[in-house]
């Protein structure tokens, strides 16, 4: 797993509806309106940019644009967020699920 900050400005209210909680139900944390941050596979990740693509081919949004970024543990040491009301630790802590 790894850590990515998730960036965009959609349009259509129900296009962005659709994002955010794909975002949530997939473990990340809303860090402003439009920026997410959380750690996911490369499979989800693959998963989340069709959705992405899927959204942009709609012709209300010509404008519309995301940003995925992967984030290091360089970058993640040298980040200064101010007035985040969430643990990072909780972002960035590896997910181990264990089904008995």
């Amino acid at each position: 797993m790894k850590t990515y900050l998730i960036l965009y400005d959609i349009s259509n209210n129900k296009s962005r509806n659709l994002v955010v909680k794909q975002l949530k139900r997939s473990g990340f944390y809303r860090i402003q309106k439009s920026v997410f941050m959380g750690a996911t596979t490369q499979t989800y990740l693959q998963d989340l940019k069709e959705l992405f693509d899927s959204l942009l081919q709609k012709e209300d949004a010509q404008f519309d644009t995301y940003l995925i970024l992967p984030l290091n543990e360089l970058n993640l040491k040298q980040m200064e967020i101010f007035n985040l009301k969430i643990d990072l630790t909780l972002i960035t802590a590896r997910k181990i699920v264990i089904f008995v």
